[in-house]
């Protein structure tokens, strides 16, 4: 399906973020609201930012997280540490997740008119643009206030030179850029032939993202790979592969979780598993499959499912040829 045309390529949201507590922590009946079991005490709202590049960017202000492709931040000022090169994990898009069943009611939140989408006992209103204006999760509530929407994305130009210079530390995981043509020595590589169509190609990275095993500093269940980044607007698509240095199993451990997902076949390639990785039922969709043991190859983005599986089914082999940093 086409992208909507009031999908923006960023946008900023300023909202009240709740939470509720029983009544038994409450400081006195005038806090409590609601009657019996369900008796609750509603706090005085964080007021907080929302600022969102898409596909790699976002902030939380004040004193939330930090994104940016490659990195995460968890505090103000707080030491970058390097994740999985991944779309946003929790950014909706309406044309990848439609809302299911019956019509809905439509509610209007910060002048934007949003539908409710259910995921288990969590609740999102979400507008036509792809956007969360309220939410209920566990104990909390999110409401937006105001909502102000650009049509601009993150450009691969702005985005390369992000990059350019690497990332090395040994408390934090690397990041770093190498020829488009490199890849590991002696196990052969697969990955695109070229661009999809109106997808320009970022740069080929190495990664190795900040885990328990990074700071064993021996430890060999270090995962690491090869990483295409592409971009077309709004869009991210990234081709990962890779393995431990163990030749151990790559686990959903080592990729982070995935749900919905189901078995495909890749033809030649083999079997597969696709879903949903990220957070709740807004993740970016997956595809990873095993061509060898010790081994992985993931194929993300915000496409629909079908376009990824298509993507992945023309992955092409290539001999090692050895990696080239382009870093200083």
């Amino acid at each position: 399906m086409p992208a909507p045309v009031d999908e923006p390529g960023s946008y900023t949201i300023r909202f009240n973020r709740f939470t509720r507590l029983l009544a038994d922590h409450a400081e006195d009946d005038h806090d409590v609201v609601g009657t019996g079991a369900k008796k609750r005490r509603a706090l005085i709202p964080e007021r907080l930012v929302r600022v969102v590049h898409r596909p790699f960017n976002e902030t939380i202000r004040p004193g939330g997280v930090g994104r940016r492709l490659g990195f995460i931040t968890d505090r103000p000022r707080g030491q970058p540490r390097v994740v999985l090169l991944r779309p946003l994990v929790d950014d909706p898009r309406p044309r990848l997740y439609p809302l299911p069943g019956e019509a809905r009611a439509v509610y209007t939140v910060a002048r934007r008119k949003c539908t409710f989408q259910t995921d288990g006992r969590d609740r999102y209103c979400i507008d036509s643009a792809g956007l969360i204006l309220a939410s209920e999760v566990d104990e909390t509530v999110e409401v937006a206030t105001s909502v102000s929407t650009t049509p601009a994305a993150a450009t691969a130009t702005a985005i390369a030179a992000a990059l350019a210079k690497g990332f090395i530390n040994t408390d934090a995981g690397s990041v770093r850029p190498i020829t488009p043509t490199s890849s590991p020595p002696g196990k052969p590589d697969l990955a695109l032939p070229a661009p999809p169509t109106g997808f320009t190609h970022v740069g080929r990275y190495t990664v190795v993202a900040l885990s328990n095993a990074v700071l064993e500093r021996t430890s060999r269940k270090v995962a690491a790979g090869v990483v295409d980044v592409y971009v077309r607007g709004a869009d991210a698509l990234v081709v990962d592969r890779g393995g431990r240095l163990d030749t151990g199993d790559v686990t959903d451990e080592d990729l982070g979780g995935m749900t919905d997902a189901t078995t495909v076949d890749l033809g030649a390639l083999g079997p597969a598993r696709a879903g949903i990785a990220g957070i709740g039922p807004f993740g970016y969709r997956e595809v990873r499959f095993a061509p060898s043991k010790g081994r992985y190859v993931v194929v993300a983005g915000t496409l629909p499912l079908e376009e990824l599986i298509a993507l992945t089914r023309s992955l092409t082999t290539s001999p090692g040829t050895g990696l080239v940093y382009t870093d200083k």
